[in-house]
């Protein structure tokens, strides 16, 4: 049996890489581009669907109470199981990818002559 923290962990990271999909995926383009040709750029329901603080709300409305009834068959935690391993890989890769930060260091020289002082 599968502690309930962990299938809240699970269903986290899940809930995570759905909200990324129809935000940021480029899988999920053609959607948001039917929904800006269908009702406008700046409609409700293209802000729906590009806003991951509106669009989490609802999926993890969904997802939790599916978590608590479900989380411990086979038919839940696989996919979410799938859904969350994807998330972490995709937060890892853009880590391991990205550039480390460089501070630029500014410094200042002068030279002077020991015996004019200048």
């Amino acid at each position: 049996m599968v502690s309930a923290f962990v299938i809240s962990i699970v269903t986290w990271l899940a809930g995570a890489r759905i909200v990324r999909f129809f935000n940021d995926d480029s899988l999920a383009d053609p959607l948001r581009h039917w929904l800006k040709r269908k009702y406008g750029d700046g409609s409700k329901p293209v802000q729906f669907a590009t806003c991951p603080w509106c669009l989490s709300v609802w999926v993890y409305a969904a997802l939790f109470p599916l978590a608590y009834y479900c989380g411990d068959q086979d038919w839940f935690l696989l996919p979410a199981l799938v859904l969350g391993a994807s998330w972490g890989y995709g937060i890892v890769k853009g880590l391991v990818d990205s550039p480390l930060p460089v501070r630029p260091v500014h410094a200042e020289v002068r030279l002077t002559d020991d015996r004019t002082g200048r």
